[in-house]
């Protein structure tokens, strides 16, 4: 078994409002399990969302949708488990006191 992780910190500071980078995952591995969490420290309103598109790919413009269980609006520490094969994934800031921790857990066994 093996595991992939990611962590994207934003403080009020230095953060802006919108999408934010989106994180490349393991999107063709089998039997792939991943996890989203949200950690909020004062107060925070943002969604979740994800793609098949390659954000990479110039010619293409990437279609983003709602992560079930992480919608626009959410305000609280939140986590959500899923098995889709999603290409990328990013949290979009609709507004940002304190701050905000992005984390992704993947767990895959290599073929």
């Amino acid at each position: 078994m093996s595991t992939r992780t990611h962590t994207q910190t934003y403080k009020v500071a230095t953060a802006f409002t919108g999408p934010q980078t989106p994180i490349s995952m393991e999107a063709m591995i089998v039997s792939a399990s991943t996890v989203a969490v949200v950690i909020v420290n004062g107060t925070a309103t943002y969604g979740v969302e994800v793609t098949l598109d390659d954000v990479n790919d110039q010619t293409v413009v990437p279609q983003w949708f709602p992560l079930e269980g992480m919608p626009p609006g959410t305000t609280a520490t939140k986590y959500v488990g899923f098995v889709e094969p999603f290409a990328f994934i990013r949290i979009n800031l609709a507004a940002l006191t304190g701050e905000v921790q992005f984390k992704l857990l993947q767990s895959f066994n290599e073929l």
